[in-house]
């Protein structure tokens, strides 16, 4: 569920490229505080109330607006209300490969661009519709993998 995605503010020659995680069991939207800066993007100061399995946390951040679109993709998800934080949790591990194509026959053929040293900076949960809407599956066995609107040509 991390694919990477071509992130724009306001003005659409100012771009970032970088990976999202589409999270469908959250309803939540975050996007890191650097990728913030980069686009230059201007929000409103905001209070989030954070629920994780350690419990909640009150964080004072900014809250802004962004579009993105899968790297081989045309269509934009427009995305309001992305709350920016310092850093998103752990998840470079999930950052899908080429080489992890190679373990999976029905897989053969996808390509999955790499971003040189960028990370998960955007979180989008379940309420961004569009950016979760499933185009294709392909299965082999029991294993079924979707690709979702952001991420397969």
């Amino acid at each position: 569920m991390v694919l990477p995605v071509r992130v724009f503010g306001e003005d659409p020659t100012n771009f970032a490229d970088t990976y999202a995680f589409l999270d469908s069991g959250s309803e939540v939207r975050f996007c890191t505080n650097a990728l913030v800066r980069r686009l230059q993007l201007n929000g409103e100061p905001a209070m989030k109330e954070i629920v994780n399995i350690k419990g909640s946390n009150s964080h004072s951040g900014t809250l802004v607006s962004l579009s993105l679109r899968g790297l081989m993709k045309k269509d934009i998800a427009e995305v309001a209300n992305v709350f920016g934080v310092e850093r998103l949790p752990g998840i470079t591990e999930s950052i899908p490969t080429d080489q992890d194509v190679d373990h999976y026959k029905h897989l053969e053929g996808l390509h999955f661009p790499e971003i040189p040293s960028a990370g998960v900076e955007i979180l989008i949960g379940a309420g961004v519709l569009q950016a979760h809407e499933i185009t294709d599956t392909r299965s082999e066995g029991s294993q079924n993998r979707a690709w979702l609107t952001l991420g397969r040509t």
